[in-house]
């Protein structure tokens, strides 16, 4: 699959460290008003555990991320996820704690991010949660020397919505004026240097699954200038 050397190289830098159960912190990704498009819901945060036997997360209005550190000495490349849900929700388990427990037990160290959430019926419903995703990557980089990371060998994964997110955060035109700021400030940048795209990315980079020329966008996402190598 396209771009999974990003995932390769990490896991070869790893075997032979020894990595213990994996260390949970909770990173706030903004202080006061959010930048760009608000949720659509004024409902409490909630998980609702479905029929299916996974966990699902809703109604988020506090864009944060749960870092995931190994214990153990463990390798300096770090993968920030971004789960799928449709916008309407996130894929708080099977996309998200899962992916980050997996990379932990090969001595990856894992940020899944908690983007806004629902946004849906939004024209451009990837808006608000690519700031929040940018906005992620960049306080991963900042973080580097603090969880002994290198700040090169950080990418992003994103699962099918969440896929649509990694590849538009790509793009310097989608900063939020807080994020421009904060990179000028500190140097660090929030555009993801390595992608991981997986399920589907349909509609981009305004997603409703509609039809017509730009639902047409695949997976590989392969002619667009603008983006990291």
């Amino acid at each position: 699959m396209r771009f999974m050397w990003l995932i390769v190289f990490l896991i070869a830098a790893a075997p032979h460290y020894t990595v213990q159960a994996d260390e949970v912190q909770t990173v706030m990704l903004w202080e006061g008003k959010l930048p760009g498009p608000s949720p659509d819901s004024t409902e409490s945060e909630k998980t609702v555990l479905g029929p299916d036997g996974l966990t699902r997360r809703f109604n988020v209005s506090t864009p944060r991320m749960f870092a995931h550190i190994p214990t153990g000495q463990h390798s300096r490349g770090a993968v920030v996820i971004i789960p799928g849900g449709g916008f309407a929700r996130l894929a708080h388990e099977h996309e998200g704690s899962d992916v980050c427990k997996w990379l932990n037990s090969v001595g990856i160290a894992a940020f899944q991010v908690a983007y806004r959430c629902p946004t849906n019926s939004q024209a451009e419903p990837n808006v608000g949660p690519v700031h929040d995703a940018q906005r992620a990557m960049q306080i991963v980089r900042a973080g580097a020397d603090e969880w002994k990371l290198d700040p090169q060998q950080i990418g992003m994964l994103g699962f099918s919505a969440g896929g649509q997110i990694a590849a538009v955060a790509e793009f310097d035109g989608y900063y939020a004026a807080d994020i421009l700021a904060y990179e000028t400030r500190s140097g660090y940048a929030a555009v993801p240097l390595q992608n991981v795209l997986l399920d589907s990315v349909s509609g981009f980079p305004g997603y409703s699954g509609q039809s017509g020329a730009n639902s047409e966008v695949s997976l590989d996402i392969e002619l667009i200038i603008a983006m990291a190598p």
